[in-house]
């Protein structure tokens, strides 16, 4: 599948924007950067990729989390502007991460990905990007 925004600047204000254009035009929702980061992450995370390529990735305690790594840094719909360590998305707040280790941060291929996130995501699985549901 080709990355549209492969070779342009990292900017994820774009894929939220889309994000929440697509949730207000379909769904009548209004959503924030914040209310994606809880419960629709994984959809977020799922059309930054096919937006901009890198790699999908999925922390499965602390309630779970999706967001993507392209190149050396870690996005979420909330850092927007990436971080070197995942455990440093704004998602995590103020959680006591010293206990989290890198093994509880796993890097997936998209089906598996998607396969995960269907199963144990808060929220129904849209493929914004084809707009679809999963």
């Amino acid at each position: 599948m080709m990355r549209f925004l492969k070779n342009i600047p990292i900017n994820t204000d774009i894929v939220t924007i889309y994000f929440q254009s697509y949730y207000k035009e379909n769904y009548s929702l209004d959503i924030s950067a914040y209310s994606v980061n809880k419960g629709k992450c994984f959809n977020w995370a799922l059309l930054a990729y096919r937006m901009y390529g890198g790699k999908l990735c999925s922390v499965f305690n602390h309630g779970g989390h999706a967001f993507i790594k392209i190149k050396r840094r870690y996005f979420d719909s909330e850092t927007k502007e990436g971080v070197i360590d995942w455990k440093s998305l704004k998602c995590f707040g103020n959680q006591d991460m010293s206990r989290v280790s890198k093994k509880d941060m796993k890097i997936m291929q998209e089906k598996k990905f998607i396969l995960h996130w269907q199963k144990n995501g808060k929220d129904t699985f849209i493929d914004i990007y084809r707009g679809k549901i999963l």
